[in-house]
């Protein structure tokens, strides 16, 4: 049976726990995380366990970025309007990150099906960046003579300053930090911190938390005012140490749309650490007159330490790409050598959406229902 508790009056129930871990790891900024929230008729164990979950989350998240990571991103993305025929892109995000050497690479990959762009064959799109000791260096597609990472911040500035767009942007993915925001801000052109702090232990209010079957914790928030905030709903696991499973927001504002960000999340244990190994977003865009749900589902493959060999954060490597790919068994869009626009490439073998990808099941509704399969 579900067990409510309300939490939205006045009783005052420490969080000395959670904000103890969280300050050991360096995620709370002194004098600025409440320790006590307002509640009343509280049942002190499942407030316990909400900010036991948070500071297991921040505990997580802050080992993973200590460590010598590489972190490989396939997926689809779907953008279905009630205007336009659903779209379907699949992708690539690629990471990989030496804190000792400040060596990071970022790639994104984005393909387009046959029958798209008016061709009847498949078209990817790289966009790459490397970051190493305050360095930064950019490559772009098999068909840009700026392949082999020759293109740096200065000849970005020029070009930008020219209306000249040579690379183009390339985004980060936070698995741990994107799970709790709103899916509209998936992809970032920096890296995103401290998202659970400002959200969770600054700028939101913990209304009530109930029990649901399966070891399950359900949390209700107000992030701002009643009237023009936004409420976040918070799923926790207590089979995976009450870390966040699904969150949804509604804007307060605007309760005509309804949901306006969903994000799942499943857990896997790699040593010690809990990392995300399947995502899905589901949010909301707007353009070209129409509104669009926006979903994306994501498989994350993550290696750290010793799994992650040395030479693949050599600052003057030539082709980061080639090796994260073939590693995973990948192909992609190379050119023969001649780097001419659309000529001389080596096409990638054709997109398979791989079986595992979906949490909620093969018949997930988004995907079939709402989005379709255009092939």
């Amino acid at each position: 049976m579900t067990k409510h508790v309300n939490l939205s009056h006045a009783r005052c129930v420490p969080q000395v726990l959670a904000i103890v871990i969280l300050s050991l790891h360096g995620s709370v900024l002194v004098g600025q995380t409440r320790a006590t929230r307002e509640v009343e008729s509280v049942d002190e164990r499942l407030v316990g366990n909400v900010y036991d979950g948070l500071a297991a989350f921040a505990v997580h998240r802050d080992a993973m970025l200590k460590r010598r990571r590489c972190l490989f991103i396939e997926g689809e993305r779907y953008l279905v309007g009630k205007k336009h025929d659903p779209q379907v892109n699949p992708l690539y995000y690629i990471q990989i990150a030496d804190r000792a050497k400040r060596f990071e690479y970022v790639a994104n990959g984005f393909l387009n099906l046959p029958g798209t762009l008016g061709r009847d064959y498949q078209t990817q799109t790289w966009n790459e960046k490397v970051l190493c000791r305050g360095q930064v260096r950019f490559g772009g597609g098999p068909t840009n003579s700026n392949r082999l990472y020759s293109y740096g911040e200065k000849e970005r500035k020029r070009d930008a300053a020219a209306g000249v767009v040579r690379v183009g942007k390339v985004f980060y993915v936070d698995p741990f930090e994107d799970l709790i925001s709103l899916a509209s801000e998936l992809r970032s052109t920096s890296p995103t911190r401290g998202m659970m702090e400002n959200k969770f232990l600054r700028s939101s209010k913990l209304l009530s938390v109930e029990e649901q079957p399966g070891g399950k914790l359900l949390s209700r928030w107000r992030k701002g005012d009643e009237n023009r905030g936004t409420s976040i709903t918070l799923v926790m696991d207590a089979t995976k140490e009450y870390l966040p499973v699904s969150t949804s927001h509604v804007s307060n504002e605007q309760k005509q749309l309804g949901v306006i960000s969903r994000t799942l999340c499943e857990w896997k244990r790699v040593g010690t650490n809990f990392v995300p190994s399947r995502m899905e977003f589901q949010g909301k865009k707007f353009g070209r007159g129409d509104a669009f749900d926006e979903i994306h589902f994501l498989k994350l493959s993550w290696r750290f330490g010793k799994e992650v060999p040395q030479h693949w954060t050599d600052s003057e490597r030539e082709d980061y790409l080639e090796l994260v790919m073939d590693h995973y068994g990948k192909t992609y869009d190379r050119s023969n050598g001649k780097l001419l626009p659309f000529k001389g490439i080596i096409r990638a073998d054709p997109w398979e959406t791989p079986a595992d990808l979906f949490i909620s099941s093969p018949k997930n509704d988004a995907r079939e229902n709402k989005a379709g399969r255009r092939r």
